[in-house]
């Protein structure tokens, strides 16, 4: 069974594409319980379960390259691979350097694409999985939002 996230930001419907023919197939969300993912089933036959993702600033994906600075970092800091971004948060991967602990402050630099802003800003990590660490923006000066915000669309 295919899994495909469904993003519930401000919208009143969403299209599924059916990962085996393409089709759309059109989701209300007032006939729908998000609080629970669904399953629904394409003309083709293919059934796809539906993960409704409630967020207050929708991630967009990127790819653009950084630098990590944490206690367990050299003096120049890790670089990154950061993977999404959004007015809140940041998803990188980071395979070199010290490792990284829940909670942990660290500070990050990087540069939006389009743009000749660097960005430098202190994040909280929230997530790990292997080498992703998701992160939450901890001071973002008004600047600094409207360009990340200018990224992401929003």
């Amino acid at each position: 069974m295919d899994r495909i996230k469904v993003y519930v930001v401000g919208k009143e419907k969403t299209e599924v594409i059916c990962p085996s023919c393409s089709r759309a197939k059109v989701i209300l969300f007032a006939d729908t319980d998000m609080s629970q993912n669904c399953e629904i089933e394409c003309i083709c036959g293919k059934t796809i379960l539906v993960i409704f993702e409630k967020r207050r600033s929708l991630r967009r994906r990127v790819l653009l390259t950084g630098t990590c600075f944490s206690k367990r970092d050299p003096p120049g800091g890790t670089t990154v691979k950061i993977v999404n971004l959004s007015r809140t948060g940041i998803l990188f991967l980071k395979d070199a350097g010290g490792k990284l602990e829940l909670n942990e402050t660290i500070r990050l630099r990087f540069r939006p694409k389009l743009s000749n802003n660097v960005i430098r800003c202190s994040a909280s990590v929230k997530n790990m999985d292997g080498d992703n660490i998701g992160a939450k923006f901890l001071n973002l000066d008004l600047h600094a939002q409207k360009v990340i915000g200018s990224c992401v669309g929003v």
